[in-house]
Parts: C-alpha cells; structure tokens; sequence
C-alpha cells in the first residue's frame, strides 16, 4: 500500500498453525508490531528479494531471531551482493544499493540463505534436518541448516570444526577444521569459501562430484572477544547454475 511503510516483502512460515494478518490491522501494520505478535518458537519470516526497489528490505527494522533466514536468489536474480553474478539488473529489475545479504551481514546479523521459487519456479532451498517431518524441517530453517540454488538440485554439506551450516561458534582458536562436500548435477567449474565478503579459498574441479578438508587460518582473526567473522560456500557449475550455503559465524571469546 503506498499510504504505509513498506518493510519489505516477508513471508511467514507457521510450524502448526497461525492467523492471517493484515496489513490494514493496526496492530500488525508494521513489521516490528508482526513479530511483537507471533510466537518465535513456532513462527519464523523469510524477507525475500531484499534489495528489490519495488519491496526493499528495512534493515534498520530487521529482526533476525524473528527471520533467521533472508533470500539469496529467486526469479529476480541473486541478492549475494551488489553487482554480483545473476544480478537484478540483468533481469530487467530495479535495485537499491546497499541492500545485498552481504550488507546485511557486515551489519552484525546472524542470518542463513534460502533460495525461492516465487510463482515462477526459480530456485530451491535444501534443509539438513534431523527428521523429515514438518516439525524438523521448520527447526532446521530456524537453525539456518540450509542452502540454496538456482533450481538445480545441488547438494552441499559445509561444516567448520564439525559444525553445520547456520552454526555460531565461540572459540580462540588460530585455525577451524574445515569440510565441504558438493554433488552437482553438472560440472563443478568453481567452489569459494567467502569470510567477510571475500573469497579465501577457491577450486576448480572440474567434476561432478567433490569433498574437501582443509585447515582454515584465522592468522588475521579479530582479537576482541565479542569480534565476528562469517563463512559461506559458492557454487558455480558449467550450465550457469549456482549454490549457497548459509554462513557459519565465528565469535571470538
């Protein structure tokens, strides 16, 4: 509605059941006053599209304990950062600065990846869950155990010093054990891992078919206990298809 603020495009995902909010309530005509609302135990928001100009995402008003999870690729294209790969603006769409996920992260938010299809069937989210019910795959989106594509069926195992995709860990520790395990379904032509928005790892495999362990320096990791840094995997095949994995977050003690 032009006569409201516009905090972006949120969709809400209900672990049971939940009422239907509208937006012309006033109690739920802000999406600060939505989250006041819901329960977070069995409720959780996807923003999607957060640097779309006609539904930008108001970071200023983000709430990831609310939407632990922010979209990285749909119809529109990918929102990793600006002017990335499959960006909007090769799609015909109008994009907003400074909106990208990797804004959103320099910005101190702990948040995962998924990847929508919209109404025209772009895009796939994979979920690692302890269950395949609906109850664990809700508690794997609000773990951030998830990655996304394109719409290829790609699959990514991402872990630092055994830990998930989606996980905060608190260590000093000079370097993490890293593991990554990728099955494309065409040629892997290159795989990155990104810390703080740039790449420190790059391979070219040229198969379908990868896993990798390798020691992860933190030589210039912050040494202010409360510091952060993130890491995630990019995935690029020969048919222009492409992944992510949700961050992993490393605090410093």
């Amino acid at each position: 509605f032009d006569d409201r603020p516009n905090y972006g495009h949120y969709n809400i995902l209900y672990r049971d059941d939940g009422p239907m909010l509208r937006t012309r309530d006033p109690r739920y005509n802000s999406v600060r006053q939505v989250a006041a609302a819901l329960p977070h135990k069995t409720t959780l928001a996807i923003p999607h599209h957060p640097g779309d100009n006609a539904h930008l995402l108001d970071w200023n008003a983000y709430d990831p304990t609310f939407a632990p999870l922010v979209e990285v690729f749909q119809v529109r294209g990918s929102y990793e950062y600006d002017n990335c790969p499959m960006h909007p603006e090769l799609y015909g769409r109008n994009v907003v600065r400074k909106h990208s996920l990797q804004y959103g992260l320099g910005r101190g938010f702990d948040f995962g990846f998924t990847a929508g299809g919209e109404h025209e069937g772009v895009g796939v989210t994979g979920v690692y869950a302890t269950e395949f019910t609906r109850h664990g795959i809700f508690e794997a989106l609000r773990e951030r155990r998830t990655f996304g594509t394109t719409g290829d069926r790609i699959i990514l195992d991402f872990r630092l010093d055994q830990r998930p995709m989606g996980s905060r860990i608190h260590t000093t520790a000079p370097t993490l054990t890293g593991y990554l395990a990728v099955i494309g379904t065409d040629t892997l032509t290159s795989i990155r891992i990104v810390k703080n928005g740039q790449t420190c790892h790059e391979w070219k495999p040229d198969r379908l078919q990868v896993t990798y362990t390798w020691q992860q320096d933190r030589a210039t990791y912050p040494t202010q206990p409360g510091s952060r840094e993130t890491y995630y995997v990019v995935v690029t095949q020969c048919n222009a298809e492409m992944a992510w994995t949700s961050p992993i977050f490393v605090y410093e003690t």
